[in-house]
């Protein structure tokens, strides 16, 4: 029997507030090469975000996330992963 994630909600008596409006337009994430003393890898991201705002105006808002790591593939000093939405 399969139940629907809403029907299961009511059938334990959990009730969720309504979903806000979303904050962002798209997401991504960023891999920084550092050392491993190196706290700072937001800045690196800071520029992307700047530059997508920059060409994307409003549209440009996005959540985000960052990372470090000791090495990436082919010595790349920044990996950039993004999901975006395309409307026609």
């Amino acid at each position: 029997m399969t139940v629907h994630a809403e029907e299961r909600l009511k059938q334990l008596g959990i009730s969720l507030p309504k979903a806000g409006t979303p904050a962002a337009k798209y997401a991504n994430y960023v891999i920084v090469k550092a050392t491993t003393d190196y706290e700072e890898h937001h800045k690196v991201l800071n520029g992307f975000s700047d530059l997508m705002l920059e060409v994307f105006e409003d549209q440009g808002i996005h959540a985000r996330s960052v990372f470090g790591a000791e090495s990436l593939r082919d010595q790349l000093p920044v990996i950039v992963d993004s999901i975006f939405q395309v409307e026609e």
